[in-house]
C-alpha cells in the first residue's frame, strides 16, 4: 500500500488511489504548508498490512487558515509618542478565496482591511514591550 495521501480529483482518480501500483501516478496531497501527507503506522508489516492510520493531526491554526479568505502581513514599529506607526502591510487572497467567497464568505474590503491592520498594532506593540523586558 502506497504511504502517501494522494489527491484524487474524481471517480476514476479515486479508484486508481485505491490500487497500490496506479495511485502512485497520482499527486501527492498535501497541507497548507505544502508538506505532503503521509499514512504510518501499518498493523503488521507494510507490505501486508491492509490498515494504515494518518498521521494528520487537527491543528485549530490549519483549519483557520484553510478558512481564510485573505492573509495579511504587517510591520510596525513604535514610535518617540508610544503609538504604533505600520511600516508595511502585504496582503493577498489564499488559494480557496473564491470558493470560500461563493459560499458566503465575507469579501474582504477596505474596513475588514483597516479592521486586521488596527487589530495588528495591539499585537505589534505587545511583541516590542516583550522584546525589550531585561532579564
Amino acid at each position: 500500500m502506497d504511504p502517501v495521501r494522494r489527491d484524487a480529483q474524481g471517480i476514476v482518480d479515486s479508484i486508481r488511489n485505491s490500487i497500490p501500483t496506479l495511485s502512485e501516478n497520482l499527486p501527492p496531497r498535501r497541507n497548507i504548508f505544502g508538506f505532503v501527507q503521509v499514512y504510518s503506522g501499518a498493523l503488521g508489516p507494510d507490505f501486508v498490512s491492509p490498515f494504515y492510520s494518518q498521521t494528520t493531526t487537527v491543528d485549530p491554526v490549519f483549519d483557520e487558515m484553510e478558512k481564510s479568505v485573505f492573509d495579511m502581513v504587517v510591520a510596525g514599529k513604535v514610535n518617540d509618542r508610544g503609538e504604533v506607526d505600520i511600516v508595511m502591510v502585504e496582503a493577498g487572497a489564499t488559494e480557496s478565496a473564491m470558493e470560500l467567497i461563493d459560499e458566503g464568505s465575507t469579501v474582504p474590503d477596505e474596513k475588514v482591511v483597516a479592521d486586521g491592520i488596527n487589530e495588528a498594532k495591539e499585537h505589534i506593540s505587545k511583541l516590542i514591550d516583550l522584546q525589550n523586558i531585561s532579564i
